[in-house]
């Protein structure tokens, strides 16, 4: 993700569940590219929570920006932040992976904002996504 390259695998909102096969609601985007790639954080702001979830997204990394949004990035091979850690747009919070429910090496990236969630295409240039991974 910090270096460009990865492309977008799944979309966000309804899709058939790639392990279940049932209709459900993406709540981001999947961004794939080779495991341990750079996952840079897409903006400024202050790591909210570091977690392992074993049977949904992996590693986790999610942060606080300003004005009330919040991006987090799972299926993480590896985070690279703590708690409370402050971070800058660019700066590197895991490596590309496949941890929890994953079909192979991408990021899960969700945004919220006022604790609703948003589609990531709205903030992203959609030529950039399909090119290159959002920063």
């Amino acid at each position: 993700m910090g270096g460009g390259g990865g492309y977008v695998t799944f979309q966000f909102g309804p899709q058939r569940h790639p392990f279940r096969g049932v209709f459900y609601i993406h709540r981001g985007i999947d961004i794939a590219m080779h495991r341990g790639a750079e996952v840079v954080a897409t903006a400024n702001g202050t790591i909210r929570r570091v977690a392992y979830e074993r049977y949904n997204l992996g590693h986790v990394v999610e942060i606080d920006h300003k004005y009330g949004f919040v991006t987090l990035y799972g299926h993480l091979q590896r985070t690279l932040v703590e708690a409370g850690q402050k971070v800058q747009r660019g700066d590197p919070i895991g490596l590309m992976g496949s941890s929890g429910l994953s079909t192979g090496p991408h990021v899960h990236y969700e945004i919220s904002l006022g604790g609703q969630l948003r589609n990531p295409a709205e903030f992203l240039s959609t030529g950039k996504m399909a090119t290159k991974v959002p920063r």
